[in-house]
Formats: structure tokens, sequence, C-alpha cells
């Protein structure tokens, strides 16, 4: 009888962990392709941990280039569509990558918007903690409208820097904050508790009238939001920094303690 070898190939699969009570898992980082129904099939894709090349090295520079591009095209058709209307097949359409390089660079759509928010995430978080320090040593009213003033101008430059994806906020920041959403939502949540933060503070030495802090804050909040997208939607003819300055001395006008 004439023997017959087969000779196997290892093939690439997802790594398997085994939980305490002996339960077997896929790694998180595998992928399951989708099949031509649409839905998911038994063959995964990896997703590398690391990326090769040295970070500041060529490679990297160009991984950083291709995940801007793709961003800077969800930004566009976002502000254009809507945040939700939009996917990632629009997005990669958009930026002129095959669908597959989007996942290269994030996990979702949801992932995409948490990094584009980032930058003012960062510069927001700045700009708060100097003010809580401002407001929470005044002492005196011209101490406080100071203070505004300083917040009001860091704020400008803020939004000058990242004058889309303000407005993107702007336009997405009162719906439900899931999904794809959620990271709007969350920079809305730190925006108005913020700003709650400050009133308290100024509430605690006496130098604003008896409003409930709630109401004062989230009220100024609102003109001042809806003052910055008349400004980046239609202009208003006036300088950014003249348009923050006379929102802070009329809102400030009306809640002084001593008017």
């Amino acid at each position: 009888m004439k023997k017959i070898r087969l000779k196997l190939r290892r093939s690439e699969g997802p790594s398997v962990a085994t939980t305490e009570d002996g339960h077997q898992t896929l790694d998180s980082d595998w992928a399951m392709k989708p099949g031509p129904s649409g839905h998911e099939v038994g063959r995964a894709e990896k997703r590398p941990e690391k990326r090769p090349g040295p970070i500041g090295g060529k490679r990297d520079e160009n991984r950083r280039l291709r995940a801007a591009e793709l961003q800077d095209a969800a930004l566009g058709l976002m502000l254009e569509r809507g945040l939700l209307v939009v996917t990632v097949d629009d997005i990669t359409s958009r930026a002129g990558v095959a669908k597959g390089s989007f996942y290269r660079y994030f996990d979702s759509k949801e992932h995409l918007i948490e990094r584009l928010f980032a930058p003012l995430h960062e510069r927001l978080d700045e700009v708060l903690a100097a003010a809580q320090l401002e407001v929470g040593g005044a002492r005196q009213e011209f101490e406080l409208l100071e203070a505004y003033r300083q917040l009001a101008a860091r704020l400008q430059d803020a939004f000058v820097a990242h004058p889309r994806e303000v407005l993107l906020y702007l336009q997405e920041a009162r719906g439900p904050a899931q999904g794809d959403r959620r990271p709007v939502g969350l920079l809305e949540h730190r925006v108005s508790r913020a700003a709650i933060d400050l009133t308290r503070r100024a509430h605690e030495h006496g130098l604003l009238r008896a409003v409930d802090p709630l109401v004062s804050a989230l009220a100024v909040v609102g003109a001042a939001e809806r003052l910055l997208y008349e400004f980046l939607t239609r202009g208003t003819g006036a300088a950014a920094s003249d348009v923050a300055q006379a929102l802070v001395t009329l809102i400030m006008d009306g809640l002084w303690k001593s008017k």
C-alpha cells in the first residue's frame, strides 16, 4: 500500500486565553472579517499591537499623516451631513483610501471622534484648571471680573486653534451622549460641570447674586455657545476677542451682587 504523507501548514490564528473558571477566550485584538452576507465568519484579521518603525521615524510620521487625513475627511463630512449619518465607508472614500486601512489607525468611528476632540479636551482642561485657581482666589469684584476675562481670552484662543472641531461640538452637543456621539457628550458634560463649579466658587465669596449656580452657569454657557456658533458660521463683523470680552461684561453686569 502506498503511503500518503500530508504536509500540514500552520496558519495564524488568534491567541487563546484561559479564564479562572476554565473557559477559553479569543484575543481581543482580533477582529472578525465579514462574509459576503455581511455576517461575521470564522477567519480573523490580527491588528498588530505595535506599529513597525521607531517613534518619530519616517514610518511613524506617515502613520500620523494618514490618521490626520482620515480625521480631516471625517470632520468635513460630519460638518456637512451630521455626525451620525457619516459612515466609515464615507470617510475612507473622502480620504481616498481603502476601508481596511481605516482600522489600522482607529478601532471604530467613535475612536476617531475621540481622537478628533482630544486636542480640544486637553486645551480645555488647561484653561479650566487656571480659571478654578483664579476664580477661587478672587475676593473682590474686580478680581473676579479679571478672572472671567482671562478665561474668555484663553477659551477664545482655544477656539481659534480648533474652529471646525468647536463647530462640530456646537452642532452635536445637544444630542444623546451615546455611541458615536459619546465623545461629544463627554465634552459637553465637562463644559457644563466646570461652569457650575466656577459659579459656586464665586458664590462662596459673596460676589454674585443669590441665583442658583446651576441656573446662572448654564444660562451663561447657553448664551456663549449660541454667540460662538453665530460667530463661526456667519461672522459678526467684530473681532473674536471683542465679542468674548463684551459677553463677559454683559453677563457680569447682570450677576454682580452689588447691582
